[in-house]
């Protein structure tokens, strides 16, 4: 798409001449441009200055510039082959027009690709899942969200590589902002059944519109589709989707499990993270006659056995890596607490206690129960002939039902499973300050916070901490984090 612009052969910064428009939305244009001092062709995507993206009803000028240097923030973040990187910014409050530039790609749309050949290949399915995984091993890593996983956001290149892009509407993991969700328009059909009801969202919210994508690659249909997005939305919350293999009888029974795993309605019956599903995918593309054990084999969304992940070279551990094993049983008396709150009211509600033993535990940032009103009491154990962070035992029986509110919680006590009482300090940059507390409570240690002054992108946000990010600490010893004000 070409037209002519007020920003048409203009410079940016003095180095980015702008040649045309490829591409435009309420938030942002982006622009073909020719980078002058490398001699190269970029993209530049700049925040509107007029109102058309209020006028269409997207957000206000305030909340779209807010999310546009959200954007950039969150993609500068980032370095991976398969994800579209960010070169340059100008997105300070002073800049006059502010604008990232990234690197310029002439490629299809997985999205074009499916519409042009309906369903793909089991193998282009599961090597095209790879490569989106990679990218989302590495964005979550980063703490990074990206919210908005499509094939419209999945570019093809020529040599069979992927890039992901668009991260209009990522957000950090653990922000502020990730206490109420989004939904947007025209990603209905891909959005996960807590970002359709609002609540708030972790890495596998990511994971399940990747599922949805899968089973569009293997299927050429959507699971769910309506003219009405608002009943897409309902569909994602409450409706079981048709078997792939009953559309597709071409799909192995393993991808077919892949993908229904990923699309369990509520988050701690999915992949515990992105490593786990990678894992999955590279053992049937290594051996595809693989059938895994995950206890989808009836569309009860309710129904949970044990998964049993293949270990095909990923060992899908969290990032905070333990140290020595210990050749003895030490209860670690670890007082944290973890409120999980997310339902959107404080009526009651009925919770019926799920089968947590031999489950990954994934802290602070867990759904836990799959989004009822809880409150979970961690007390680590070091047993080394467990896999780290294996939920041991639990003090309520599985099928108890209790009537549950935040004024009277359904309280359980979680025994996990550690190999050392030392840890591998982990990244906690640009988390949000009360959530990096409650994530480091959790593990154990106790928190003190020391603040400095900053620019409004860091402020509420960690900047540092002591000791470092990867340096061995000693389960409850002080950690000092630094942020900003």
């Amino acid at each position: 798409m070409e037209r002519k612009d007020i920003l048409v052969d203009r410079v940016l910064g003095g180095r980015y001449k702008i040649i045309n428009v490829v591409g435009e939305g309420g938030m942002a244009v982006v622009y073909g441009a020719y980078d002058l001092k490398e001699h190269k062709t970029v993209a530049v995507k700049v925040l509107r200055h007029d109102s058309e993206g209020v006028k269409n009803g997207t957000e206000s000028a305030e909340s779209a510039e807010r999310r546009f240097v959200t954007e950039a923030a969150t993609m500068q973040c980032l370095s991976h082959k398969n994800i579209v990187r960010v070169l340059d910014s100008a997105i300070r409050e002073k800049d006059e027009i502010k604008y990232f530039v990234m690197e310029y790609i002439e490629a299809n749309t997985l999205k074009n690709m499916i519409a042009n050949y309906g369903a793909l290949e089991s193998r282009d399915v599961l090597l095209l899942a790879k490569q989106i995984l990679l990218a989302l091993v590495h964005t979550h890593s980063q703490g990074v969200l990206h919210c908005d996983i499509k094939p419209q956001n999945i570019m093809l290149l020529s040599d069979g590589g992927i890039k992901l892009t668009d991260f209009g509407i990522a957000r950090f993991i653990n922000s502020e902002e990730n206490r109420e969700s989004d939904i947007a328009v025209g990603t209905v059909y891909y959005i996960s059944p807590e970002q359709a009801s609002g609540k708030p969202l972790d890495a596998r919210s990511d994971l399940y519109s990747l599922g949805v994508m899968m089973y569009e690659m293997a299927t050429g249909r959507l699971p769910f589709n309506h003219d009405d997005p608002q009943k897409v939305a309902k569909m994602q919350i409450n409706d079981t989707p048709r078997r792939p293999r009953s559309i597709n009888p071409r799909i192995s029974k393993g991808l077919e499990q892949i993908i229904l795993h990923a699309m369990e309605k509520h988050a701690f019956m999915r992949y515990p993270d992105a490593k786990h599903m990678l894992s999955a995918v590279q053992a049937l593309i290594d051996d595809e006659d693989i059938v895994f054990d995950y206890g989808n084999e009836l569309p009860d969304p309710k129904r949970r056995n044990e998964v049993k992940e293949p270990d095909r070279g990923m060992n899908g551990k969290l990032i905070a890596v333990f140290g020595a094993a210990c050749a003895f049983l030490i209860v670690l008396a670890v007082s944290a607490v973890i409120f999980v709150s997310l339902l959107s009211s404080n009526a009651a509600s009925a919770v019926i206690m799920p089968e947590l033993v031999g489950e990954k535990w994934l802290g602070a940032a867990a759904a836990g129960l799959g989004g009822e009103r809880c409150e979970i009491k961690i007390e680590y154990v070091v047993d080394t002939g467990l896999e780290e962070n294996t939920v041991m035992s639990q003090s309520v029986k599985a099928g108890t039902k209790k009537t549950a509110s935040e004024a009277d919680p359904f309280r359980v006590t979680l025994r996990v499973s550690r190999k050392s009482d030392r840890l591998t300090m982990g990244d906690y940059f640009m988390l949000n300050k009360d959530d990096a507390i409650k994530k480091l409570e959790n593990l154990g240690f106790s928190v003190r916070v020391e603040y400095v002054n900053t620019d409004e992108l860091y402020r509420g946000r960690v900047k540092s901490t002591q000791p470092s990010a990867g340096s061995e600490t000693r389960i409850g010893d002080e950690i000092i984090i630094t942020v900003g004000k």
